[in-house]
C-alpha cells in the first residue's frame, strides 16, 4: 500500500537527529494519518497502528531516554537558544510530547473505526507503557512547566 510507505518513510524523519526535521515529519505523518485514513482498508490500520504508530513511540522513547543532557552552545552568532530546549534530552522529550500528541489525536479522531474493529482496547492493554510514557513526561516537565497542558489532554483522551 502506497499509504503504508509514505506511513513509514515519514516514521523514519520523525526520528532524524535534527529537532526541526523532527517535528515537520511528525507534523506531516498524523496530520497524513489524520486526513487521509478513511482511505485504509479495515486491516490496514492494523499495521499502521502497531507497525508505523507503536514502532515510532518506541523509537522516540529510546532516542529520548539515552539523549545527551549537556547544554547545546548556540555556536557564536546571534542565534540563542531558549533554556526549555538548551540539550538534546530536552529537544528529544519535546519529540516524545509531539509523538504522544499525535497518535492520541488519531485514536480520538479514529475512535469508532478502531472500536469497530475491536481492536483500539487490546492496543491500549498490550501497551501500557503508552500510559506510563506519559506520567514520566508530566513529571520531566513538572520541573520546567512546560507541556503540562498537552500531556493532561492525551492522558484524558484515553480514559
Amino acid at each position: 500500500c502506497l499509504w503504508l510507505c509514505l506511513y513509514a518513510k515519514l516514521g523514519e524523519l520523525c526520528v532524524d537527529p535534527r529537532p526541526a526535521v523532527r517535528k515537520s515529519a511528525g507534523q506531516t505523518l498524523f496530520s497524513t494519518i489524520g486526513a487521509h485514513g478513511t482511505l485504509l482498508q479495515h486491516s490496514t490500520w492494523h499495521t499502521v497502528i502497531w507497525k508505523v504508530l507503536f514502532h515510532l513511540l518506541d523509537r522516540v522513547r529510546e532516542s529520548s531516554t539515552t539523549a545527551d543532557k549537556e547544554k547545546i552552545e548556540s555556536g557564536g552568532g546571534n542565534i540563542l537558544i531558549h533554556h526549555s530546549r538548551d540539550t538534546a534530552e530536552k529537544q528529544w522529550a519535546e519529540t516524545w510530547v509531539l509523538t504522544l500528541a499525535g497518535i492520541a489525536r488519531i485514536f480520538n479522531t479514529r475512535r469508532y473505526l478502531l472500536q469497530s474493529l475491536g481492536t483500539v482496547d487490546s492496543y491500549l492493554c498490550l501497551r501500557q507503557d503508552f500510559y506510563i510514557d506519559i506520567l514520566v513526561l508530566q513529571m520531566y516537565f513538572a520541573q520546567i512547566r512546560h507541556f503540562n497542558f498537552h500531556l493532561d489532554y492525551i492522558y484524558n483522551s484515553f480514559l
